[in-house]
């Protein structure tokens, strides 16, 4: 699993990773840096894994494009995509200024032109570092403010900037826009019979399930206790409810605490609601969603639903 911004940052710093770099390229970067801090390895581009960009906090990869460009652009596609704060720096013999803009706009850092000079080479290498600890910082700040702390679904105030913006794009472009409100049944039960650690792993793990039965587009906020709220953007109410029925069925056949040896399932009270027709505001819509809600979980609770909890 790729880790968090916040996780790679308490590493130490300074990694720089060389592809396809002769031997005589990493020893000048040795050399230049001076610096048992900085951490210089090389890799052939043949072996260059996205799980070890995602699992060490490189800061600049120095790509030798001596032997293929167009080959050099794919891997800068791909480094960028597992750590877009990585400043990639390219280097090439004979470089043009048509290939150094297409490598600046698809997000190089900086285009260099061999033989390289010391004095431009231990510039640009620097400042690569630290513009790329300014990004991963700004990253980490940014998931600090819009997750949730507990499960990692984006947190309630975030989610008033998105019901906002999506309000906005629905009402341009003429399209429906659903929103699930979600409560989970009988957590309470969970709290009081093993304890409130178990609780919350239960809150992480919903959020986890139902985060991988969304779409890309569709994004799940976690509204407070154990209510959630999913955006479900060009989405009618006809639709909505097939993805409840979607998100119900998988809680249902989801077992959750397997390792305790409690094999718990949680159900979910929804309510739905779609723009326009339920509310032209974010309030309104929330409104009319939590009132859907709250009658399916008094039908619920109608029928004598209880927690159903199975020995391993």
């Amino acid at each position: 699993m790729k880790r968090n911004t916040v996780s790679l940052l308490k590493e130490v710093q300074g990694g720089i990773l060389i592809v396809d770099g002769e031997p005589s390229l990493h020893q000048k970067i040795v050399h230049l840096l001076g610096d048992p801090a900085h951490r210089v390895e090389t890799t052939p581009s043949s072996e260059l894994d996205l799980k070890t960009l995602q699992g060490k906090a490189y800061e600049v990869v120095v790509l030798d494009l001596r032997k293929s460009r167009s080959q050099g652009l794919r891997l800068l596609k791909r480094i960028l995509q597992a750590q877009p704060w990585i400043s990639v720096i390219m280097v090439a013999k004979n470089a043009g200024e048509t290939a150094r803009q297409k490598a600046i706009q698809r997000g190089a850092y900086f285009y260099l032109a061999q033989p390289l000079s010391d004095g431009t080479l231990d510039l640009v290498l620097r400042n690569g570092v630290e513009r790329a600890r300014v990004l991963a910082e700004n990253e980490a700040l940014k998931e600090k403010v819009i997750f949730d702390d507990q499960t990692q679904a984006y947190n309630r105030r975030y989610m008033e900037i998105c019901l906002d913006e999506e309000i906005e794009r629905s009402s341009r472009y003429d399209h429906p826009f659903s929103i699930l409100f979600l409560d989970l049944d009988h957590l309470k039960e969970i709290n009081d019979r093993y304890g409130h650690i178990y609780g919350s792993k239960v809150l992480r793990s919903v959020a986890s399930l139902l985060r991988g039965r969304l779409r890309k587009s569709d994004k799940i906020f976690r509204f407070g206790g154990d209510e959630f709220v999913v955006t479900l953007p060009e989405t009618d109410s006809q639709q909505a409810l097939v993805v409840v029925q979607r998100l119900s069925g998988a809680l249902k056949r989801h077992r959750i605490l397997v390792r305790r040896g409690i094999r718990a399932i949680i159900t979910a009270s929804f309510g739905l609601a779609t723009y326009p027709v339920d509310g032209s505001s974010p309030e309104q819509l929330i409104r009319q969603a939590d009132k859907d809600m709250y009658q399916a979980k008094r039908e619920a609770r109608d029928r004598g639903l209880s927690l159903d909890v199975q020995a391993k």
